[in-house]
């Protein structure tokens, strides 16, 4: 199977709920051996689609005169992605091989409908015709930009109509592959010499020289400095949470949600790997993640617990800590540009839910806490019904004292959305 074959085949198995995207593609990849640029070019087409799937949508029916199958619009929305998101491809190569795709696949007599539909997208390309933003435009942002109606609802409310669009844009551009040099075995300019040396062009991202944004398409894991533990990937905005909470040699710290483990390892690191640092996931595949990841980097510090956060005091023993991290659960509202599957999960019901857990992990948090300790909540959500509700709720049922909150969006910044609260233990 080519790259397009490949993608056809995912998104018609995701569409027919099969599994999630990237397990679906990770079977193909194995199943099927493609060369690494078709890799490339399957993976770009599948999240794509899957991104831009309301703006597809509403192209098909807006350009079709017939009710047509699920596979046909697959075929048609592989087509359009092509067409409209990706310069590189030809526009004669995306309609031509999308009406060949369609007659492989044994849809001789839909063929020519698509080969119409794209054609007359190709030629209104420069002046299609969107919900009008005067009209409506709640209805506008959420056909331009491809997300649910409910968000696209809460954004306008907590941030106003150029911000929300701002955030909707960056959530739809791809994003960039941010690494965090593993100090505990090389410097950051040693590291950057051995990456140009393997072949892989990097740069200097965010404060401290210890991220680097990676500009080359050679997958980081599959390079020898990986493999070495030299660094571990890990978006900037993800570091703030650890840099907030502070850690030492030689303290005691509870990362109380701590899979896939790029936040306890970097605490690890900024201890210098001499503290005593309790990791704790209620997935059993995360605990794994996180203990390979420590063995990797050559750090002794961590011991990975499984089980759940909100029963982190009977878990440690009853055990008091210096510092305690809680990154907890939620929406993904600050990382869709990465979890391409997460805005169509996601609605105000979970969303809920999601707020008590939070609320639930801090309130077990608190207990895990030294009396003048610190206490850091950290969420990869810009919703305030998650963020600063949760954070509000809290501070109002416990002896603990709000040092400063930082609320940072995608695309106003270097890195993914983010919001951090670091707290000090003042009561008993």
């Amino acid at each position: 199977m080519g790259a397009r074959e490949i993608a056809y085949s995912v998104l018609l198995r995701h569409r027919r709920g099969a599994g999630n995207a990237s397990e679906l593609l990770n079977r193909a990849f194995l199943e099927e051996k493609p060369a690494a640029s078709d890799r490339a070019l399957a993976t770009e087409l599948i999240y794509g689609c899957i991104r831009r799937r309301l703006t597809l949508e509403w192209l098909i029916r807006e350009y079709s005169r017939f009710r047509l199958p699920a596979d046909v619009k697959v075929l048609l929305s592989l087509g359009l992605y092509q067409l409209l998101y990706l310069d590189r491809i030809p526009d004669y190569a995306a309609v031509n091989e999308s009406v060949r795709m369609a007659r492989a696949a044994g849809k001789k007599k839909w063929a020519s409908t698509v080969n119409a539909i794209l054609r007359r997208v190709q030629d209104d390309r420069r002046n299609l015709s969107w919900p009008s933003r005067e009209e409506g435009l709640k209805k506008h942002l959420e056909v331009r930009h491809s997300h649910p109606a409910w968000l696209v609802d809460i954004l306008l409310k907590d941030f106003g109509p150029c911000s929300a669009e701002e955030i909707l844009k960056e959530n739809n551009r791809r994003p960039p592959i941010t690494i965090r040099c593993n100090t505990l075995k090389v410097r950051p300019e040693e590291l950057g010499v051995r990456l140009a040396s393997e072949g892989i062009d990097a740069e200097p991202a965010g404060a401290g020289q210890i991220f680097f944004r990676i500009r080359s398409d050679i997958p980081v894991f599959e390079i020898a400095a990986f493999r070495e533990g030299l660094f571990t990937v890990q978006d900037v905005s993800a570091g703030l949470a650890v840099e907030m909470l502070g850690p030492r040699p030689g303290e005691s710290i509870l990362d109380l949600c701590a899979g896939p483990g790029g936040k306890t390892t970097h605490i690890a690191q900024l201890t210098r790997d001499r503290g005593e640092i309790v990791a704790i996931d209620i997935s059993v595949d995360k605990v794994r993640m996180i203990e390979d990841s420590c063995r990797r980097l050559g750090i002794r510090s961590v011991r990975c617990v499984r089980g759940d956060g909100r029963e982190g005091g009977s878990l440690c023993g009853g055990r008091l800590f210096d510092r305690v991290l809680v990154d907890a659960p939620c929406s993904n509202t600050g990382v869709l540009r990465r979890r391409v599957e997460a805005r169509w999960r996601m609605n105000p019901s979970r969303v809920k839910e999601l707020s008590g857990l939070q609320l639930s992990l801090l309130k077990a948090a608190s207990r895990c806490l030294k009396k003048g300790g610190y206490l850091v909540y950290s969420t990869c959500s810009i919703l305030r019904d998650e963020n600063d509700a949760v954070l509000g709720k809290f501070l109002a049922w416990c002896n603990a004292g709000l040092s400063h909150a930082v609320l940072k969006l995608q695309g106003r910044h270097s890195g993914d959305g983010i919001y951090c609260a670091l707290m000090r233990r003042t009561g008993k």
